[in-house]
């Protein structure tokens, strides 16, 4: 049998990867008003953004149901696959849950559904999805992409600057950084996610010292195979970030220089980030 990667939108991966790798993501739902979308599908990152800087609510979001993951493994099941399935922190988000409950309802079925929590998000998760499915790919057992994607999760480390903490309260997922919130005043947070949840890890005066200092977390991070960056409308910057990133890579021999991307977050993620967001992750060696 061939083993099928399942990932969730929260990845923030572009679609080329996905369809090059044969990775497939099940969309979270994201409700402005009475509206409710598919992320990614329904609603793309610029649209999303626009809606979200002029409406006077903040929009929400929910995880697929089971019957959305429960669709996606019978088609898979039913063309001979196995499937690992990946998804977002269960401490951010109850997706992982739906998979579980999904795969629950799936008896007598000869391939097998491995559920994993990344205890990541967005590039985080983008990372350890991509060495799963470049595994599967490449010809790895069942228990040879399960052990490739735990190691990952092991090995990633994730950092993200915003402009302001307000969406991440509001959404009810700022976590630890939440000590943050009385003394920022104009400061510029930089957040990282250990055990599934968001710890803060810095704070810098401004903007640009922000961005100036992600530069040098990434240098203080090597050695690193992979990297991803993850923005909000701030395309140039996150754009120069990856550039920095992948010149520290190409200074590890070829053999383990894995991928590098930018791509912007969707509007799940976004709708917590909020605009302004600039992230990395990296993919340890």
């Amino acid at each position: 049998m061939t083993i099928k990667i399942v990932t969730d939108s929260t990845a923030d991966l572009p679609k080329t990867l996905c369809e090059s790798l044969g990775i497939s993501t099940i969309p979270l739902n994201v409700q402005f008003g009475e509206t409710s979308y598919l992320d990614g599908i329904d609603i793309q990152a610029e649209e999303f953004f626009s809606m979200l800087t002029t409406s006077d609510k903040l929009p929400t979001t929910s995880q697929p149901s089971p019957g959305t993951f429960l669709d996606q493994y019978s088609n898979l099941i039913g063309n001979g696959h196995d499937i690992v399935s990946i998804h977002v922190s269960g401490k951010l988000s109850q997706t992982v849950n739906s998979a579980e409950i999904a795969k629950g309802k799936i008896e007598g079925s000869k391939s097998s559904i491995t559920v994993i929590d990344s205890q990541q998000c967005s590039a985080g998760l983008g990372l350890i999805v991509i060495a799963a499915a470049k595994a599967a790919q490449a010809g790895a057992t069942l228990k040879e992409t399960i052990a490739i994607a735990e190691e990952a999760i092991s090995k990633i480390g994730i950092f993200i600057t915003l402009d302001t903490l307000e969406y991440l309260q509001k959404g009810g997922r700022i976590g630890k950084a939440q000590a943050l919130m009385g003394s920022l005043l104009q400061m510029k947070p930089i957040l990282t996610l250990l055990d599934g949840a968001i710890h803060p890890l810095e704070k810098t005066r401004t903007r640009a010292k922000a961005i100036q200092r992600m530069h040098s977390i990434a240098d203080e991070q090597q050695p690193f195979v992979s990297a991803a960056v993850i923005h909000s409308a701030s395309e140039d910057t996150a754009l120069d970030l990856e550039k920095h990133l992948a010149s520290l890579i190409k200074a590890l021999p070829e053999k383990d220089q894995g991928v590098t991307y930018t791509n912007s977050i969707g509007p799940v993620v976004g709708t917590h980030g909020g605009p302004g967001v600039v992230g990395f992750a990296i993919l340890r060696k």
